[in-house]
């Protein structure tokens, strides 16, 4: 398979097999919620193209600060994104002016700064930007119609996750916090001195820096065009047609007009060919697990949460770091998180699940504020995997909060990634039991053709 297109759960619980994991009520929560997405989708459509019209107007502001900026040689008081794109020449490697986390929240408490554009605002730039970024749901049950005919399977690269924009000759990339990456030229359309200069093209991509290459995941805009709100399929095809089509290899080329390559990674239907070819094969690229893309999903922002239709898996045999742990610490059967403070004082996940309440003397002592973002240690999780709801079948006997998580983080983990690390702890989703559930979900498709 060529993956590179130019080169405290009880013993019951523990000793479930395949069959009923399928079908386990607590776990049902991101297939009710694949469903409740899907008959919402339609009526959607037209929130989808605001959403998706305010990101492209938002990207040419930026634009149009670049070229004010450039044209005078007054010195300014400059925010990180003028700070960057203010540089003069082709450089490729660039490092943002650093902001203390302290000098942002003082601004933040005393309503922001007095002279011109506050470093808070910023920050909530930056989260606008890093919020256009789907956030993958991780893969804690095997969904029942995990087949070819409906999901794709890609070995995913362990990398940093971008928003790559490409529009008045120029191409910027933001990783999934916000920051500016990368600020260069490239034949992606709009990116370079084409007949597209003045459209704007945006995508979502892994950067692998030894590489010095983008692998292109998804696209959000084409030539002005919005693609949000498009199945899988039909972003791919895309893609492949109108990104990539006749310029795929210079897109894979570094040269002075494409200071970093761009390959689209193949989609292919989750067959069990494919899915053992993920696992075993070598890639030219370090793997970080296997994505799953749902064939007719429209693509979510992180403003709307997690998304139940890319699921992410993992093992040690995928990935370097399959196991979330504190710097230099052993793993544990402890779990580490990032949640985030709610008005009501909760901590809560990315989808809105709150898991427990912050005590009053500890936040003052932690400086905290409404939206921070804290690093915690979720001690002794009971998961009972039978329960209806959430709130009755996650227990967790003690949320530690460790430290404030650093300003320039956007997003708190979800539910999917904490059961996720517990799943890793105690009894994870196997290969094989990964690989005989798309075979198990295979045979029953044909057999429910068959009766048709």
């Amino acid at each position: 398979m060529n993956w590179n297109s130019d080169v405290g759960v009880n013993s019951q619980n523990q000793s479930q097999s395949l069959e009923s994991k399928g079908s386990r009520p607590l776990f049902a929560f991101q297939e009710k919620r694949r469903e409740y997405l899907a008959e919402i989708q339609k009526s959607r459509r037209d929130g989808y193209l605001k959403d998706a019209r305010m990101l492209l107007m938002e990207s040419r502001k930026t634009a149009e600060t670049t070229k004010l900026n450039e044209k005078t040689s007054e010195p300014k008081v400059r925010t990180e994104e003028m700070e960057f794109e203010s540089l003069a020449g082709q450089m490729t490697q660039m490092k943002p002016n650093k902001k203390k986390d302290d000098e942002i929240e003082e601004e933040r408490k005393e309503g922001g700064a007095k002279k011109g554009k506050s470093k808070y605002d910023d920050r909530k730039m930056l989260n606008y930007f890093a919020k256009q970024l789907t956030v993958p749901d991780y893969l804690i049950s095997i969904p029942p119609h995990l087949h070819e005919d409906l999901w794709f399977a890609i070995p995913k690269p362990a990398g940093t996750r971008t928003l790559v924009f490409a529009g008045g000759y120029k191409t910027i990339s933001r990783d999934k916090n916000g920051h500016i990456l990368h600020k260069f030229t490239s034949y992606l359309p709009g990116g370079w001195q084409s007949a597209d200069h003045g459209k704007t093209t945006i995508l979502d991509a892994i950067y692998v820096e030894a590489q010095k290459t983008y692998y292109v995941l998804d696209i959000l805009y084409l030539k002005d065009n919005p693609l949000v709100h498009e199945s899988t399929e039909s972003r791919h095809f895309m893609m492949e047609s109108f990104v990539f089509g006749d310029s795929k290899e210079k897109l894979a080329e570094r040269n002075l007009f494409n200071e970093y390559r761009f390959i689209l990674l193949p989609k292919l239907s989750c067959s069990v060919e494919v899915l053992q070819a993920c696992y075993t094969e070598n890639t030219p690229y370090v793997k970080d697990g296997i994505l799953f893309y749902h064939k007719m999903a429209p693509y979510l922002s992180a403003f709307q949460g997690t998304n139940p239709y890319i699921l992410h898996w993992k093992d040690k045999f995928t990935s370097m770091y399959p196991y979330e742990t504190e710097a230099g610490e052993e793993v544990t059967e402890d779990v580490y998180a990032v949640l985030e403070l709610s008005k009501t004082n909760e901590l809560k996940t990315l989808d809105d699940i709150y898991l427990a309440k912050m005590d009053t003397e500890l936040k003052e002592k932690l400086g905290l504020f409404t939206g921070n973002l804290i690093r915690v240690v979720l001690k002794g999780i009971k998961i009972n995997e039978m329960a209806e709801e959430i709130r009755d079948g996650v227990h967790i006997d003690k949320v530690e909060p460790l430290k404030k998580s650093s300003i320039k983080r956007a997003c708190a983990d979800s539910l999917s990634k904490i059961i996720f690390q517990y799943q890793m702890r105690s009894k994870p989703i196997t290969y094989s039991e990964l690989e005989q559930g798309v075979i198990n979900n295979n045979k029953e498709k044909e057999e429910d053709a068959n009766l048709l």
